[in-house]
């Protein structure tokens, strides 16, 4: 019997977690990185999105910038 794939957001969020947790292996030097700007927004109370951090971080550990369309509202 085939397993049913999850769909819509519950598969988006699926395939992101697999993404960080495939690209966390891999990413030694950005995990510190990752972890600091994880807690950073902790501290601050202003949640951050773990994938959109995980581009942070490979970008400042590669010394590049990061640039997005993304808009915060708050």
């Amino acid at each position: 019997m085939a397993e049913l794939s999850p769909t819509g957001h519950h598969a988006q969020t699926e395939r992101r977690l697999f993404l960080l947790a495939a690209c966390c292996h891999v990413m030694k030097r950005e995990r510190p990185i990752w972890a600091r700007l994880m807690s950073d927004g902790k501290i601050s109370s202003r949640s951050r999105s773990a994938f959109d951090m995980m581009i942070a971080a490979i970008a400042e550990a590669n010394q590049c910038l990061a640039i997005t369309s993304k808009i915060a509202t708050h």
